[in-house]
């Protein structure tokens, strides 16, 4: 049904959710599971100090990466196709946009709602976001 499905995952348990529910349906159809993590560094604000900004952008970076690694392992013990993105940037417009075009995307898979609590009230969901501004069809998991 799906030659290729995308799954946004942030390191929340949803997005995990979301990344086992691919994995089933990638299993049962024979697609490929793209996986995109997003570090978010363009949020970070801008008051937080030349001298801090550095190493706070650092980890972001860091903490995208082990959330991949983590996602990797899933993938690996599921013996299914997959590829792994890092990106830096805004995820709305990489989720919404970039990615899928990029990878021939049929499918996003994503958590309803992720880590950003704050991010969410004051930048608006990106779960909402990308269901809201893309040609794919969206699964987004509660």
């Amino acid at each position: 049904m799906f030659k290729t499905i995308l799954v946004a995952i942030d390191g929340s348990p949803v997005s995990f959710r979301a990344l086992e529910i691919s994995i089933e349906m990638a299993k049962k159809s024979e697609s490929e599971v793209v996986v995109a993590s997003i570090a978010g560094v363009d949020s970070v604000p801008v008051n937080v100090g030349v001298d801090y900004m550095p190493d706070l952008i650092q980890d972001i970076k860091n903490q995208t990466d082990k959330i991949l690694k983590t996602a990797e392992q899933q993938l690996i013990n599921s013996k299914i196709p997959y590829r792994l993105i890092f990106k830096e940037g805004d995820p709305k417009s990489l989720i919404a946009k970039v990615i899928p075009e990029s990878v021939d995307a049929d499918l996003i898979v994503m958590g309803r709602t992720g880590k950003g609590m704050i991010t969410k009230i004051l930048m608006g969901s990106v779960a909402r976001y990308v269901s809201e501004n893309v040609d794919l069809p969206v699964m987004l998991v509660p």
